[in-house]
Order: C-alpha cells, then structure tokens, then sequence
C-alpha cells in the first residue's frame, strides 16, 4: 500500500520537478528488543566551507517499526526562501538491554541538488531491504 501511495506521489509531480535518489546501505533488522529512534534532517553546503550540514528547522523524529522495509519523511519546507538540498542526514541511536548506542549521524549526499522552492515541502522515501542495498529516493511534494 505504502508503494503505491509512493508511485502516486512521484506520477502527480509535475514535469518540471526535481526527483534525486541514490543507493545506500540498508540497516540491520532491528529485533523487537531493541529500542531504536531516528531523525531525519536535509543537508545544505555551507557558503564559506562547503561542508554539508543540517537545514535548521528541517530535522523530523521518526520511527521505525521492527523489520519495516520502507520510511517516508515529510520534511516542512521554508516558507520565504528555497531550500537548496545536498543530501539527507540519518540520525539513529539505540538501546537494549545492558547497552546503549549514543546518537550517530550519517549523511547520504545527492548527485545533484534538488531545489525545493519556498513554501512547498520535501517528501522522502529510504527503502531499506534487510540484508541488501537500499535507497534513497526524495521530491519536492505536491502543495
């Protein structure tokens, strides 16, 4: 269901917009006694080093359900100006029993930017296959 909701999202863009996606590592299944949280930000270059780094008031909570193949991440946008978007940065931290995983960013950069112009929002799609390559697929949403 949720794929096809996808398929739809993708189909009722209009011509002129921006699709990225790129492949990434997909993460480990996630037993049921393990409590995981993820976050997700876009990423920008900096003006003056050209790094990448987080949009401020961009970054979103998720979650993720033991072995869910597929999380998709609204991002809100910027209401006056466009965003200019690099990448992705993943947030995951963990805990279990006698453990725990502080927070680790991990940044998926793009090919190519995608322009999302002001006041329209983001959406993203990570298919994570256990056990195999994943991506990442991100668009500007319809208004």
């Amino acid at each position: 269901m949720i794929h096809v909701l996808w398929l739809i999202l993708l189909i009722a863009l209009p011509v002129a917009a921006q699709n990225v996606s790129v492949p990434v590592d997909s993460i480990w299944s996630i037993p049921r006694t393990i409590t995981a949280s993820f976050a997700v930000a876009p990423l920008r270059k900096n003006s003056t080093t050209g790094a990448f780094e987080a949009i401020p008031g961009q970054r979103v909570a998720t979650t993720l359900a033991a072995l869910q193949p597929v999380m998709v991440v609204n991002f809100p946008g910027q209401k006056s100006t466009p965003m200019t978007v690099w990448g992705v940065r993943f947030y995951h931290s963990g805990a279990g029993t006698g453990w725990e995983m502080p927070e680790h960013p991990t940044n998926i950069v793009f090919r190519t930017a995608l322009i999302v112009p002001a006041g329209r929002k983001m959406i993203c799609r990570y298919d994570m296959p256990i056990g195999r390559v994943g991506s990442v697929a991100c668009a500007v949403a319809n208004p």
